[in-house]
């Protein structure tokens, strides 16, 4: 009778044990992996650097630019910068009890709506910071462009490559990961950050940087990195076309639209689209507790 008692005891002692709450994962990042990430990604860079300055050497070609008939060496770079940052991010969400890694394809949640939206306000956005960019300096774009016209290669890295790799990084695992110590406006806004310096040329970061605001947005709206990967991609994609019909991926409306008139007309329309979008996107992202079938606190 006294051992059936125990057992009971033993028993209650262990059911009560397993409803006692899990201990909650840790904030993610910290401020000193967010320092480690970006030392990684400097490093990254280096090697990528490296690495296509030894093979160009080897081959007989002392340019600092990929040549055409290397086009293949364009999105192994691309791969040397990127893929070691990615797997350290992962490390560190591991290491901090986060077993996810980040990936939300979703693609059933890939509205079209939402992505014409998307691509819409990318083309509205880039006219009304153009006059901005032009007092950026634009050293570097010729090499970029350069780097760009190399066929297939370039095609690949443009819009298959860098949108995969870049929108895992930034918006899959960075505004993932930020959103656990953060809003969602905070994380979008400290991602767009890091996606425009990234891109380290300073037209191309700062444009990186506002596209950046607009592909959170989605990823938030959406939890879907097919989403904000295929805006990236069509975006890509229309730079690649521009850059073939006028030998600059970064050409002006105002050189397109040789009206003075229906320039200013468009650019007001623009601006209003502009400007009532973004208010619209941080209303709505400070507001934002959750990302859309995912819980904030845990995997």
């Amino acid at each position: 009778m006294e051992q059936n008692e125990k057992q009971i005891q033993e028993g209650e002692n262990v059911s009560n044990e397993s409803k006692q709450p899990v201990a909650p994962q840790r904030k993610f990042p910290r401020w000193g992996e967010l320092f480690a990430v970006v030392g990684v990604f400097v490093l990254s860079n280096i090697l990528a650097s490296i690495v296509m300055t030894v093979v160009l050497a080897a081959t007989g070609h002392s340019a600092v630019t990929i040549p055409e008939d290397m086009g293949w060496l364009f999105p192994v770079v691309q791969i040397l910068t990127f893929l070691p940052v990615i797997l350290f991010v992962v490390y560190l969400r591991r290491r901090a009890g986060l077993k996810h890694t980040g990936v939300h394809l979703t693609f059933r949640r890939m509205n079209a709506p939402m992505i014409l939206w998307g691509v819409l306000l990318v083309f509205v956005s880039s006219m009304v910071i153009e006059p901005l960019l032009n007092l950026l300096p634009d050293a570097g774009m010729d090499a970029l462009d350069d780097m760009m016209g190399n066929g297939g290669w370039s095609v690949l890295s443009a819009v298959v490559i860098a949108p995969v790799l870049e929108e895992y990084l930034f918006r899959g695992l960075f505004i993932d990961s930020a959103r656990r110590r953060m809003n969602a406006l905070w994380a979008v806004l400290i991602s767009s950050a890091l996606f425009g310096l990234a891109h380290g040329i300073p037209q191309q970061a700062f444009n990186a940087f506002v596209v950046g605001l607009i592909l959170g947005y989605v990823y938030v709206r959406t939890n879907s990195l097919a989403a904000v990967i295929t805006i990236h991609a069509i975006n890509n994609g229309i730079s690649y076309v521009l850059l073939e019909l006028f030998g600059s991926s970064t050409v002006l409306m105002k050189d397109l639209i040789a009206n003075d008139t229906i320039y200013y007309i468009v650019y007001g329309v623009c601006f209003v689209i502009f400007v009532v979008s973004m208010i619209k996107f941080v209303v709505s992202l400070r507001d934002s507790d959750e990302i859309v079938g995912v819980d904030n606190k845990t995997e």
